[in-house]
């Protein structure tokens, strides 16, 4: 008696298993949540690349080529940005204190991160780097230790 019971179940569970994969396979697959209007021409990756080339973060280095009171022409490697400078935009030496838009000169080499739409950057933070570092932060970096004071020995 418990060989038929445990033949049948086996044999009940097998006909959902079937059955079960049979249906699922003619359902319609779940639309996106993220992209629930995604036109079925596009595949999902061709649409996250869209959304992500409108305004993507990015940070651009190179050198100032020309400017105004609030935008800079940086140009790296081949490709000229320009890169709009507002209020609430952070300019900064290379080290990070603060300084005016009007202290970048052309020629000095920047380093801007912010939203970039195509070829233009909406600044979030412009970095100087072109300036000179002061005495202090050059004898740190070159793996030097500071000399030590010499104190009396009780």
């Amino acid at each position: 008696m418990k060989k038929i019971i445990i033949t049948s179940l086996f044999v009940a569970l097998a006909l959902v298993l079937v059955l079960g994969s049979a249906s699922g396979a003619q359902a319609a697959a779940p639309k996106s949540k993220m992209y629930p209007k995604m036109p079925a021409t596009m595949k999902k990756s061709e649409t996250m690349m869209a959304a992500k080339s409108k305004m993507a973060s990015k940070m651009i280095v190179g050198k100032v080529t020309s400017m105004t009171d609030t935008s800079l022409q940086v140009k790296m490697g081949d490709k000229d940005y320009t890169v709009n400078v507002d209020s609430s935009a952070k300019v900064v030496d290379r080290m990070n204190k603060a300084m005016k838009l009007s202290d970048v000169k052309t020629g000095d080499k920047v380093s801007v991160s912010g939203a970039v739409t195509d070829m233009t950057v909406q600044a979030k933070v412009v970095r100087d780097v072109s300036t000179p570092m002061p005495v202090q932060a050059k004898k740190g970096m070159k793996g030097k230790k500071p000399a030590m004071k010499k104190t009396l020995k009780p």
